[in-house]
Formats: C-alpha cells, sequence, structure tokens
C-alpha cells in the first residue's frame, strides 16, 4: 500500500519531525513532504475505509 519512503516519511512525521526536517534528510523540498505525507492519508483513508488489512 505505501512505499518503503512514504513508510520512512510517515514515521518521521509521526515522531514530531517538522517538513523542514524531513526535506532537509531526503534532500527535498518541505512542500514535496507535504505533498508525498498528503497522499499517505489518502492512501490510508482509502484502505480504512474499504477494510484493508495490508
Amino acid at each position: 500500500m505505501l512505499s518503503d519512503r512514504e513508510w520512512e516519511i510517515l514515521w518521521a512525521w509521526l515522531a514530531g519531525q517538522s517538513y523542514a526536517a524531513i526535506a532537509a534528510r531526503y534532500q527535498k523540498s518541505p512542500k514535496h513532504i507535504d505533498n508525498t505525507l498528503q497522499r499517505v492519508k489518502r492512501k490510508l483513508r482509502r484502505a480504512w475505509a474499504t477494510g484493508c488489512s495490508h
């Protein structure tokens, strides 16, 4: 469901890291991190709504 990078970014964000800190770690822009987290949240909402356990 989520790529390895999406999981890494999600866990960093859940651990309290800022978008700027995550962006610096992966050499991406904070906007890229925001887009990634929005995509992750959409995927998780969709999986939750359909009862997916993967």
